[in-house]
């Protein structure tokens, strides 16, 4: 009897120890997965308010797990020059109308970039064309106040004209294989403000976030956000104008000789 509760003793140890052990392990690698938010955030504040101390919105931060971080950073355009970086794309001979895996998109679209950050989605291959001079600015600013803060660098950017009253998307993530361990996105806005649905997979339309996207802002998305969440663009008219310009951490080379991602 003693011997059968000894061994009872050792095994309810045994497997507390592995228990505690399983615990440990997990709390390690979400601690080696967190990005340092505080870190990042800090950097992006310090290099924005070199650029312009009038801008003294903080971000607002939407998403804080470990390895997925959203947050809204406005100001990152001032109103005169979000404003006239709308008007020149507005007259812009650059945009097309592209087709995916579903068909012609509903809103013309233009990739740029540095040559070789070529950018694959829904059966879409995107090669980058030179971006206009009036973009060398904000592609500067871009990577100098965010990516680098990120200890990355943006090489690709996906424009997209919403008219008003259009440019409804719905519930996605992104494509971020080609986007290098960050897998950063920085979606900048222009012209009228238009609402951003954010929410975990596999959850219900009831369980998501809203925020505003005012133009001037960005919104960055990284790490495994696209892994784990999901945004979509709602429609409520009216609509307002709206370009947006999303630059991403593409790796060079990266998808040369490669099958498209297709939705499935």
């Amino acid at each position: 009897m003693m011997r059968a509760r000894l061994g009872l003793s050792l095994a309810v140890t045994a497997t507390a120890s592995v228990a505690l052990l399983v615990l440990l392990l997990r709390r390690k690698a979400n601690k080696r997965h967190q990005l340092p938010t505080a870190s990042i955030l800090g950097a992006i504040n310090r290099r924005l308010g070199a650029i312009n101390r009038r801008m003294g919105a903080q971000p607002q931060v939407l998403v804080d797990e470990p390895g997925s971080l959203v947050y809204l950073l406005p100001g990152l355009l001032s109103a005169m020059e979000q404003m006239a970086l709308f008007e020149r794309l507005s007259e812009w001979d650059g945009w097309k109308r592209e087709s995916d895996d579903f068909g012609p998109q509903g809103r013309l679209t233009a990739y740029v970039g540095e040559p070789g950050a070529i950018f694959s989605f829904v059966g879409l291959v995107c090669h980058p064309h030179a971006a206009p001079p009036f973009l060398t600015e904000l592609f500067r600013r871009v990577n100098e106040v965010i990516a680098e803060s990120h200890g990355t660098k943006c090489t690709g950017c996906l424009l997209n004209n919403y008219t008003p009253d259009d440019g409804h998307i719905p519930w996605h993530s992104d494509e971020v294989r080609a986007h290098g361990p960050s897998k950063l996105v920085v979606a900048v806005s222009t012209g009228g403000s238009r609402p951003f649905d954010l929410r975990r997979r596999g959850a219900s339309d009831e369980e998501k976030m809203r925020v505003m996207l005012p133009p001037g802002s960005a919104l960055v998305m990284c790490g495994e956000t696209q892994a784990h969440w999901q945004h979509a663009l709602p429609l409520e008219p009216p609509a307002p104008p709206r370009i947006s310009l999303t630059f991403r951490s593409i790796e060079i080379g990266f998808e040369e000789g490669r099958e498209p991602p297709h939705c499935v």
